[in-house]
């Protein structure tokens, strides 16, 4: 009997603390979180985005057909990542990047959709700390439709 199946499977080893970091849905989004845009920042300015001038690798909690992770950091706010839950409870949603080195984050610009329905009221950006992942800041008040600029500032 043959099999006509394909699988693959790569293992990394865990990466160094503040090599990745990550955006998750900080309360409850009762459809599918969209993000058309997310973006990392060095500086509390948001003038620099590290995930296009830095190698990175872009992965997600899981996606909707046609809407993968790689959408949410392709400069075209036309476009969206969705996430696979449906009802996302807090933290069940999250976009994450992994840098090839240390990182130092700053500031997070995101742009989630304009319906309420597919937006989260707050978002919380973690970092890697090797033994998981560890909240770097909760920002409450989170908007839709437009692009958030969060950083210690304007918590």
């Amino acid at each position: 009997r043959e099999c006509d199946s394909i699988s693959a499977i790569e293992i990394f080893a865990l990466p160094s603390p503040l090599t990745m970091w990550r955006v998750t849905n900080g309360a409850t989004v009762p459809d599918r979180w969209h993000v058309h845009e997310f973006e990392l920042h060095d500086s509390d300015a948001c003038a620099q985005n590290v995930i296009a001038t830095r190698q990175t690798i872009i992965f997600a909690s899981g996606h909707a057909e046609g809407a993968p992770a790689g959408n949410a950091v392709d400069n075209d706010v036309s476009t969206i990542w969705a996430s696979a839950c449906v009802g996302c409870a807090p933290g069940d949603g999250w976009l994450a990047v992994a840098f090839e080195s240390l990182q130092v984050v700053k500031c997070l610009r995101l742009y989630q959709s304009v319906e309420r329905d597919r937006q989260a009221d707050a978002v919380v950006l973690e970092q890697w700390s090797k033994d998981g992942w560890a909240v770097a800041e909760v920002f409450n008040d989170a908007v839709g439709g437009l692009w958030g600029q969060y950083n210690s500032r304007w918590m």
